[in-house]
């Protein structure tokens, strides 16, 4: 995550014509990527976490 951090840093230092709509329409979309890693980070650890307690439960109850 580091790496596109800084790739999306390094685009919008590029030099352009700077107005006003591009930037909040950049703003919004690089917000919009933040919540959704945000999202995917959080699904990700709840269905290793949900699984987790399963496998432990399977694995109890086999003993």
């Amino acid at each position: 995550m580091y790496f596109m951090g800084n790739f999306f840093y390094h685009c919008r230092s590029l030099p352009n014509k700077s107005n006003k709509v591009s930037d909040s329409i950049w703003k919004t979309w690089e917000g919009s990527i933040t919540y959704f890693t945000v999202l995917l980070r959080f699904g990700i650890f709840y269905c290793t976490y949900t699984l987790n307690i399963q496998l432990f439960q399977f694995v109890s109850k086999t003993k």
